[in-house]
């Protein structure tokens, strides 16, 4: 796949302010809309949302009634095109559920650069770009559950031994609550030549048994970015 096959879409006044940071975020494989919650969300509007995209983040606050119902809407039709649709919720409230989506995400405001960091990155490992891509069924398959994930987007410095990497990540990594199933774990890498075969085969191992336990659940991505001054993370489980 090439191109940009992802789309963050801000909904309402603080979904599009969010998504609005991204313009000066070193962001390059999603697209950005912005819908204001006056807009008549109607099936040929969300038809050409969807035109060609692979996976859809939508930005919100579930405090925003409007907001929801558009959420809802936008997630209905995605899910009868089977696109990824995953939706963060910038609410400090009580979670909430939506059917539509695949994925209904709480997270905090402060920690929106790192989010767009991980929209971005999942975008770009399913194009043909990487040196070692992921499918869109992988990305599903972590997704699309009934049970809760883990996620992060981080950076380590290079050098960093991956048991001493993994166990900063572990330390740090967000919960969409306490249930996992322990089947599947992604892990995506951006950096320079300084990102080996070799390191990322440790790193694996060291997910192997903090994740699943199932030496086939841990897959990867890797990224090229020279001259990187930090190798970014990704990883992704359930």
């Amino acid at each position: 796949m090439e191109g940009k096959i992802s789309k963050a879409i801000g909904i309402s006044e603080k979904g599009i302010e969010l998504v609005d940071r991204i313009s000066k975020m070193d962001i390059s494989h999603t697209f950005i809309e912005r819908i204001d919650k006056n807009k008549d969300v109607d099936k040929d509007f969300v038809r050409k949302l969807l035109d060609e995209i692979e996976i859809l983040y939508l930005v919100f606050d579930s405090t925003d009634k409007r907001a929801v119902e558009i959420v809802k809407a936008i997630g209905f039709m995605a899910a009868e095109r089977k696109t990824l649709c995953i939706g963060f919720d910038f609410s400090t409230d009580k979670p909430i559920k939506i059917e539509e989506i695949d994925r209904y995400i709480q997270a905090e405001e402060e920690k929106f650069s790192e989010i767009a960091d991980l929209m971005d990155m999942m975008a770009e490992s399913i194009t043909e770009e990487p040196i070692l891509n992921l499918d869109i069924t992988d990305l599903r398959d972590i997704m699309i559950t009934d049970k809760d994930i883990k996620y992060i987007c981080t950076q380590i410095e290079y050098g960093t031994d991956s048991r001493t990497a993994v166990e900063k990540i572990m330390e740090d990594i967000e919960s969409t609550g306490d249930e996992f199933i322990s089947k599947k774990c992604i892990m995506i890498l951006e950096g320079d030549e300084r990102v080996t075969f070799e390191y990322i085969s440790e790193l694996m191992l060291e997910f192997e048994e903090r994740c699943t336990g199932d030496k086939s659940s841990v897959i990867f991505a890797n990224l090229v970015k020279p001259e990187s001054k930090n190798v970014k993370v990704c990883v992704l489980f359930n």
